[in-house]
């Protein structure tokens, strides 16, 4: 600042040296423009205008400025950085009378007593060998928790586990809502064979005129089709029993095999009665003795077809039923060995946590303030077992709600068991009445509510299959719930991964002990050392 202050100086020194020898050029100049003028007799010029005119000078002016304007800035930059080194000698010679005043105080301040500075002396000499006995008899122990962390290295692939077989069990879920929609496809087809019965119907009122033995086959199909949706309505209700059926994890082939046989019956007897009301053009009547053969004795009639569409929509349902039923019981089984599979995992944590927790209280309390492992392994426990539970009662009751829908299932096909006798004598029935061996016309008498109980039991059968999508969307539902509760346990696992990190807070009592070392004056390579090996900071951080 010196400097730079000096050189402004000689610059404006210059500056005025500068304009003083400018004036007096100029004055001379002037004097001599007089005297020529005055010897010439010329008229005297206005020596101002002339001043103001000259190039010269209005440049050595601008230049005098701007020298002017550049000293004057460092002239007061100087004085701002002078009135700051003043500040900060004011402070200086301030903290310097501080020191000055704690140095008197030091000095006046009693000693201790030799004495006590012996027997200071003589404990920090007698702690130093004990503790170097110490952290050589503790060796041993340091090298079991070490083999003790190394042991549970795998900890991390077994949480890598974890998450695949939350992943699995996602992809179940989808898979199970790909079967929901096959179900829901399956109402969609029932509502338009609602539709088209409906129609049949309003057509069927229009032939009331059919044949005699075509209107006797038609009750008797009618009789066995009552019976058959009476049998639906009751199979309805689930039999407790029928769970032990569904626990086995066996296929009731039996079952299978009998209620193929049903619908291949009525199939058969479906057939022989459209061939029954052909027209007669297309069939030979035989005579019988006693009477005489009439024209159009087997007119065609819708009844037949729709007996027949009936039959096939039956025969539908039930192959998806039973190609459900696989689909369904080893969804049960995957989803019974998973959730063991996850509870025994669950059981093998918690016992690790456990037993490691004891460990370190028992060989590192006596040498070590770590009681806040304690703490933080029971919080662990305590806020991540209870949720997993949770959860896992969550997808039993699913598994058990999977089971009732096998047992219905189950409930169905024993119901097709009980119900052979009857659909055997309809297969004889319809045999008898294809051959045409008794035809009586005075002993069959046509009925127009015919009709109307073919509709009752279209109807009772269209109720049946509601029941059953209403059950699958049950089913739906319960599937939603359960990826509701996996997102839940997804959001779990994280806080126990901030849990784990709160674990490395331990790492603090290190410090605490380090300081309290060195205030007992232990060498480094005795006693501290041990808080610096790796295994220490594994086990603060596990």
């Amino acid at each position: 600042l010196l400097e730079v202050n000096t050189a402004a100086l000689s610059k404006l020194d210059k500056c005025k040296a500068l304009e003083a020898e400018l004036q007096t050029s100029l004055s001379h100049l002037l004097d001599e423009i007089r005297s020529q003028c005055v010897a010439r007799d010329w008229s005297v010029p206005d020596l101002t205008m002339m001043d103001k005119a000259s190039e010269g000078v209005a440049v050595l002016h601008q230049e005098w400025r701007r020298i002017s304007e550049e000293a004057e800035s460092a002239l007061q930059a100087t004085t701002d950085q002078l009135a700051e080194c003043e500040a900060a000698s004011a402070a200086f010679t301030q903290a310097l009378t501080w020191l000055r005043t704690q140095s008197t105080r030091l000095k006046t301040r009693p000693r201790l007593s030799t004495a006590v500075v012996s027997q200071f002396t003589k404990l920090q000499l007698s702690l130093r060998p004990r503790l170097t006995k110490t952290a050589r008899d503790y060796s041993p122990e340091l090298e079991f928790l070490e083999s003790l962390i190394a042991s549970q290295s795998d900890l991390y692939d077994w949480w890598k586990k974890f998450n695949e077989e939350i992943a699995s069990g996602r992809a179940e879920v989808d898979a199970a809502f790909r079967l929901i929609e096959k179900v829901l496809q399956l109402d969609a087809s029932a509502k338009r064979a609602e539709a088209e019965l409906f129609t049949l119907i309003s057509t069927t009122e229009n032939s009331l005129i059919a044949n005699q033995t075509s209107l006797e086959c038609m009750r008797d199909f009618t009789a066995q089709l009552n019976a058959w949706n009476d049998w639906l309505a009751a199979s309805t209700q689930i039999s407790p029993s029928l769970l032990i059926l569904i626990g086995t994890y066996s296929a009731p082939e039996v079952l299978l095999e009998t209620g193929d046989g049903l619908v291949r019956s009525l199939s058969a007897a479906a057939t022989r009665l459209s061939e029954a009301v052909r027209p007669t053009d297309d069939l030979t009547l035989p005579v019988i003795a006693g009477s005489q053969p009439t024209q159009d004795n087997f007119p065609a009639t819708l009844a037949s077809t729709l007996a027949c569409d009936l039959v096939r929509h039956l025969s539908g349902t039930w192959q998806q039923v039973k190609s459900d039923l696989p689909q369904l019981r080893a969804q049960k089984v995957s989803n019974a060995a998973t959730v063991q599979a996850f509870c025994s995992r669950l059981d093998e944590l918690t016992n690790w946590v456990i037993e490691n927790r004891r460990t370190l209280q028992e060989d590192l309390k006596p040498y070590f303030a770590c009681r806040s492992i304690d703490c933080s392994f029971e919080e662990l426990v305590g806020q991540f077992g209870q949720p997993v539970r949770d959860a896992m009662d969550r997808f039993a009751d699913y598994s058990t709600r999977t089971s009732e829908y096998c047992s219905q299932v189950i409930s169905l096909l024993q119901k097709l068991e009980l119900r052979k006798n009857d659909f055997d004598s309809l297969r004889e029935e319809a045999i008898r009445l294809s051959r045409l061996e008794t035809l009586d016309p005075s002993s069959i008498l046509a009925k127009p509510s015919d009709a109307d109980s073919l509709l009752t039991d279209y109807t009772t059968l269209l109720a049946d299959t509601r029941a059953l999508v209403s059950a699958s969307e049950r089913r739906m539902t319960s599937q939603r719930e359960l990826t509701q509760q996996w997102t839940t346990l997804r959001a779990q696992c994280a806080n126990l991964q901030e849990l784990l990190a709160n674990c490395c807070n331990l790492t603090g009592d290190r410090h605490a002990l380090l300081v309290r070392l060195d205030h007992l004056n232990v060498r480094p390579h005795s006693a501290s050392h041990i808080f610096t090996l790796p295994w220490f900071s594994t086990v603060s951080a596990s």
